[in-house]
């Protein structure tokens, strides 16, 4: 009895180390695939961003959050992102247009984006 339960736990054992191994064949064969397209750049930032100055169309602004603050969806937002000189602008709009929580936190990654791409 003893003895055919070690075999069984052995055969386990085997199968058991056989599967991981074929998942680190695999994870290595997946990890050396060499990219054979170009890359394209995620955000093109000159299509994508306008610069807020003080000259600035002030409505053009006010709508832009309005539908950010609404249920516009960000896909169409996305097309034209307002981008802030000062950092405590964006979040005094934010705050000034009652905007939720999830479209804020979408409104700083686009503006992190766009930092990373002018770096």
């Amino acid at each position: 009895f003893g003895t055919a339960r070690s075999m069984g736990l052995l055969q386990f054992s085997d199968k058991l180390e056989y599967e991981l191994r074929s998942i680190s064949v695999l994870r290595h064969k997946i990890s050396t695939l060499q990219d054979s397209g170009r890359r394209r750049p995620l955000l093109s930032s000159k299509d994508s961003f306008w610069m807020v100055t003080p000259r600035t169309n002030r409505g053009h602004l006010e709508s832009w959050f309005s539908g950010l603050a609404g249920d516009k969806s960000l896909v169409s937002l996305g097309k034209r992102v307002p981008i802030f000189n000062k950092k405590e602008e964006i979040f005094q709009h934010l705050c000034d247009f009652e905007v939720p929580l999830m479209r804020a936190v979408w409104f700083v990654k686009m503006s992190a984006a766009y930092a990373v791409s002018k770096r």
